[in-house]
């Protein structure tokens, strides 16, 4: 397999042999961080807040911004993460159209 193959569907085949029922990915919650921070940022912008605003998408970036540059702080969007959109919604729409207790 070339460098660079989308192995997308080889690996939920892969989870499914493993007995998995259903797999999922955070494209769709990364679409959904992406309109909460559009507007956020429209927000921020006709009300005269916080500008620059800077994503909030990676943990990781969030992390590094306490660490090494405090100061940014209060630019950084309050939306959540992909990851932690997905777990939001997995535990009410997800759970509820399937009938799921998401404790």
């Amino acid at each position: 397999m070339p460098y660079g193959s989308l192995v997308t569907g080889q690996m939920v085949a892969g989870l499914r042999r493993l007995g998995f029922s259903k797999v999922f990915d955070t494209n769709f919650a990364a679409d959904l961080t992406i309109i909460e921070e559009g507007n956020e940022l429209l927000h921020r912008i006709r009300t005269g807040g916080e500008l620059p605003m800077i994503t909030s998408c990676s943990p990781g970036w969030i992390k590094f911004i306490e660490d090494f540059y405090p100061g940014l702080l209060r630019h950084l969007s309050t939306c959540k993460s992909p990851q932690q959109m997905f777990g939001a919604v997995a535990k009410t729409y997800y759970a509820e159209k399937t009938g799921v207790d998401p404790r």
